[in-house]
């Protein structure tokens, strides 16, 4: 990997303008060909030091960077956090980098909507098969159950999170889906 001088040069942004600006930072590392991967923005879980611009005494940030594969990712501003020089991490995630907030999302997860009201869709047989596991949904869906159903993270839909998908696509409702799910299970790396 190349230093973050040369990449601010490739990038024509000088590094200390780099703080507070990890997704940017890390869309143009793809731009530009230095990096291969995909974007991704969740939250970084590691720690920050006392002297870091983000020391607010939370237990996440909300932050941007590159993941190569499962088990690499690049992090150009990873070094804002820990109040150190400058430096572009390539490692191993390690549990510090949860993608589109799936903890805390499951953490705050609402119960399913049994008495749920209004328009309802149609779900054909195969998806109420991906489905069942979480909750038994027979013929139609409520939007607000779809809503549900969208924004149950990756981690908890596991195999069955694509054929939902592919579903909610099939009738113009992925935007019900949070678009840093939809990268990890539609786009993988």
């Amino acid at each position: 990997m190349i230093s973050p001088n040369q990449i601010a040069k490739r990038i024509n942004m000088p590094v200390q303008e780099w703080k507070g600006n990890c997704y940017m930072i890390a869309s143009l590392l793809i731009k530009h060909g230095i990096v291969k991967g995909k974007l991704r923005y969740g939250h970084y879980l590691g720690p920050v030091a006392k002297t870091s611009m983000f020391n607010y005494g939370q237990t996440f940030q909300r932050h941007g960077w590159v993941e190569k594969s499962a088990s690499v990712v690049v992090d150009p501003t990873r070094w804002v956090f820990e109040d150190v020089d400058p430096y572009i991490y390539v490692g191993h995630p390690k549990d510090l980098y949860d993608v589109g907030g799936q903890l805390l999302k499951q953490a705050m997860a609402i119960p399913y909507p049994e008495d749920s009201m209004g328009r309802t869709i149609a779900v054909p047989e195969e998806v109420t098969f991906h489905m069942h596991p979480f909750h038994h949904v027979r013929d139609t869906i409520t939007i607000e159950q779809l809503m549900w159903f969208a924004n149950l993270t990756p981690v908890v839909l596991g195999e069955h999170a694509k054929p939902i998908y592919k579903w909610l696509e099939e009738t113009d409702n992925a935007a019900l889906i949070p678009i840093d799910f939809w990268g990890m299970v539609m786009e993988a790396v």
